[in-house]
């Protein structure tokens, strides 16, 4: 590589990194900014379920079911507030994009939900994973996201969980396949926006999973993606980058 393509890969390399810094710091910026949403939230649930306790009896079947819907927003409020910090925090955060072992970042990413996994009775398997390259905090979310969901999503049938490396020029894909209740097609892009949740209040959370999930891929210069049929279970993909097609690691590590 001549002295000018070496400077031209430089100088997309500061571009790309100045570009996640102003971004980490406009979440963060957003993210300290949530304080102000976060306390009116908390005392409006609050108040709402001291009135439910001190005053229900009294309040007749009218005056009942309206201050029932009203702790039912407050509850989604909270909630979606909690998901925004939640996404702001994790985005807000950026660290070196180094060599590592899907391998060691998937045993990580499953010791968080270790309680889901025994109590569900999940089988979790997987493929000999390649070396990646990348944030080992972030890719580990990924990861952990992906396998939860399965298990949240599970059928009658305890989950079946594998995990799968498939190299392509210039990429590897994973897949993260389950036997759970499957998406619809209809909602396959719907599951990656910020707070739509498809099952509503059937499942907990904010929606925010995916979301975060499909920015760290796309961060690390991949995408995401689902392929699933209502009642027959869901595959997840990513791809990633194979470290030895990064400008910046031509000389590093090889998978």
């Amino acid at each position: 590589m001549g002295a000018g393509s070496k400077a031209n890969v430089r100088s997309m390399e500061t571009d790309a990194m100045q570009t996640r810094a102003a971004e980490a710091e406009n979440i963060r910026l957003s993210y300290d900014s949530l304080h102000d949403l976060v306390s009116p939230a908390n005392q409006l649930c609050t108040l709402t379920g001291l009135l439910i306790k001190q005053y229900g009896e009294r309040l007749g079947p009218e005056a009942d079911a309206l201050v029932g819907l009203i702790q039912g927003s407050a509850s989604r409020l909270q909630n979606l507030v909690a998901g925004f910090r939640l996404y702001a925090q994790i985005m807000g955060q950026t660290r070196p994009q180094e060599p590592c072992d899907a391998n060691a970042l998937l045993a990580s990413a499953l010791l968080p939900i270790q309680r889901a996994i025994h109590d569900s009775g999940a089988v979790i398997s997987h493929d000999r994973l390649p070396e990646i390259h990348g944030d080992r905090t972030q890719l580990g979310i990924v990861f952990s996201n992906l396998v939860d969901n399965a298990i949240k999503f599970r059928s009658q049938e305890p989950p079946r969980i594998r995990i799968e490396a498939t190299a392509q020029p210039g990429m590897w894909i994973f897949a993260v396949r389950d036997n759970g209740i499957g998406i619809d097609s209809r909602y396959h892009r719907r599951i990656f926006e910020m707070f739509k949740r498809v099952h509503n209040d059937g499942y907990p959370g904010a929606g925010v999973g995916l979301p975060i999930a499909e920015q760290i891929i796309a961060r690390h210069g991949g995408t995401m993606w689902v392929e699933s049929e209502l009642g027959r279970g869901a595959a997840f993909f990513f791809s990633l980058p194979r470290p030895e097609s990064l400008p910046q690691n031509s000389t590093d590590r090889r998978v």
